[in-house]
Order: structure tokens, then C-alpha cells, then sequence
């Protein structure tokens, strides 16, 4: 599971599954943006939480090395509506 956080600009932070449901609740929720996994894994099948490890990740690690999705580029103008 992983949360952006205003506090590290805008980096992805990944949790243990408790620390991410603990953030989703109130007073915590409002201070985060939730990043749901591309693939669910079940907690029985889930390998446990490395919390010894740096809390920033490379995205080839959190999307996986041959993740290569894309979006269309679009321009907005100054206005504040996009084209």
C-alpha cells in the first residue's frame, strides 16, 4: 500500500497494511492521497512488511521494471479549462 505525502513533496511512501487502513480513517484521511495497488494481494498471500528498509522507493519497484503505461498529453491554457 502506498500514500503521497505533502510533508516528503509529493513522494510515494509505502505501508504495512496496518499503518495504511490507521491513514485511512479519520483524523489522518485528509492528509493523504491513497495509492490502491494495481494488483490486489490477499493478506494471507501477502510477504511481510520490510520496515528496516529506506520508506522511498524507486517507481520501477512500486509499478514493476516493465510497467510502461502511459497518458495522452493534452494543453491547457492559462484560463484554467483544458482543450
Amino acid at each position: 500500500m502506498t500514500i503521497i505525502t505533502a510533508s516528503n513533496a509529493g513522494s510515494a511512501t509505502p505501508l504495512c497494511d496496518k499503518t495504511y487502513e490507521l491513514f485511512r480513517k479519520a483524523p489522518y484521511r485528509d492528509f493523504f492521497e491513497f495509492v490502491e495497488p494495481r494488483a490486489e494481494v490477499p493478506v494471507g498471500e501477502a510477504q511481510p512488511f520490510d520496515c528496516s528498509r529506506p520508506t522511498l522507493r524507486h517507481p520501477k519497484e512500486t509499478k514493476g521494471a516493465d510497467y510502461r503505461a502511459s497518458t495522452a498529453i493534452t494543453q491547457c491554457c492559462d484560463s484554467g479549462s483544458c482543450a
